[in-house]
């Protein structure tokens, strides 16, 4: 009772505050989305599945964002975000309350903004508005395991980043980050983007090192590159992930929209490496305003497993802020291997559909 008290005086004096720095030419903003739907696996790890899985359509979180105006073009802005899942309403990262965002820095009209804290990587920034993931608004359609990381499951610690200011459409930024030391979790990283009314085009890379993947579940892989027994709690651990991302889109017309992804994932390792390579091409046609049909394809290959997926669906807004889905996700995997969708894991054989409805809700 007294932790509900507490919470509530918060919220009621973060309103209060938001409503006095507005006044004073400076903003602080609430938002989130909810997202929830139903399910149907035709095979993971061997059974059918049917279940509630949020956070598909959008990433569930709830966050906070500041300016405050200090004059002469410069601002000081900082970020707060929290990614949770609506069908339990656990956090999730357990015991990291702002596991998703956590910054602060300044904004300034000529050099951009920089900022210091847990953050989000370009592939995550950038990269991703190029992808099918991103346009047909599934999670299930990024590439399998997620080594290039377009599905945001992991961030940066202790980083520095740095987005410039546009410069006739072109924009670029930097980042570095020291997450547990210099060598242990180091990350650097780059992009260059150009945006000219209906084109969009960038080039992005990320080296993060001692990153770790649970390859057993996500990928039906036991051994690799040295590394053999792994399971969910003897995961994958790499000297050095290496992610390039270069992608493109335009807009045919007002209605039509085409977009193309290509990235590379090398993965190092004491006893040996390899690269994943994923190429998304698709498109995104408005029958009307309020309703989107999508369609897309991608192919990945890693480690002598080639995979192709084929995604569709159908976004009917009924508001700028509610949405409602309708999905299909088909991946199939060359040979005897494994397909595996990506956050629902490995099937037992080659192939693997995902259908889902559902919806969110923007605020």
């Amino acid at each position: 009772m007294k932790r509900r008290s507490i919470g509530a005086a918060g919220l009621w004096l973060g309103l209060t505050c938001a409503g006095v720095a507005h006044a004073a030419g400076s903003s602080l903003q609430i938002y989130g989305t909810v997202d929830d739907g139903l399910t149907y696996v035709s095979n993971q790890g061997g059974g059918r599945l049917f279940k509630m899985d949020a956070g598909i359509g959008q990433p569930d979180r709830f966050g906070l964002k500041g300016r405050e105006d200090l004059g002469g073009g410069l601002s000081a802005v900082f970020q707060l975000e929290q990614g949770f899942n609506t069908s339990t309403g656990a956090l999730i990262n357990s015991g990291v309350e702002w596991n998703r965002q956590a910054w602060v820095g300044l904004a300034g009209d000529r050099f951009g903004t920089v900022s210091i804290g847990h953050q989000t990587d370009f592939m995550q920034d950038v990269s991703i508005r190029y992808s099918n993931g991103f346009w047909q608004h599934n999670l299930y359609a990024y590439h399998p395991g997620n080594l290039d990381n377009l599905a945001n499951s992991s961030q940066i610690d202790n980083a520095v980043k740095w987005h410039s200011a546009s410069f006739h459409g072109l924009t670029g930024g930097l980042m570095y980050g020291f997450a547990g030391g210099n060598a242990l979790g180091r990350t650097v990283g780059g992009y260059v983007k150009y945006d000219n009314g209906p084109l969009s085009v960038a080039a992005t890379y990320v080296s993060i090192n001692k990153r770790t993947f649970d390859f057993s579940s996500r990928l039906g892989i036991s051994s690799i590159f040295g590394q053999s027994a792994l399971s969910a709690t003897n995961v994958f651990k790499s000297d050095a992930v290496n992610n390039t991302g270069i992608g493109a889109s335009y807009r045919l017309w007002s209605r039509w929209n085409v977009h193309a992804l290509y990235t590379r994932s090398e993965v190092r390792a004491p006893g040996g490496s390899g690269n994943m390579f994923n190429y998304d091409i698709g498109t995104e046609y408005r029958v009307t305003e309020a309703n989107a049909l999508t369609l897309g394809y991608s192919y990945s290959s890693f480690n002598h497993t080639h995979y192709n997926q084929i995604e569709a669906g159908d976004l009917y807004s009924l508001s700028k802020r509610t949405q409602l889905q309708a999905q299909v996700t088909y991946i199939a995997a060359t040979g005897d291997h494994h397909a595996a969708s990506y956050p629902i894991g490995a099937s037992s054989n080659h192939d693997q559909m995902l259908l889902r409805v559902g919806m969110y809700h923007s605020f």
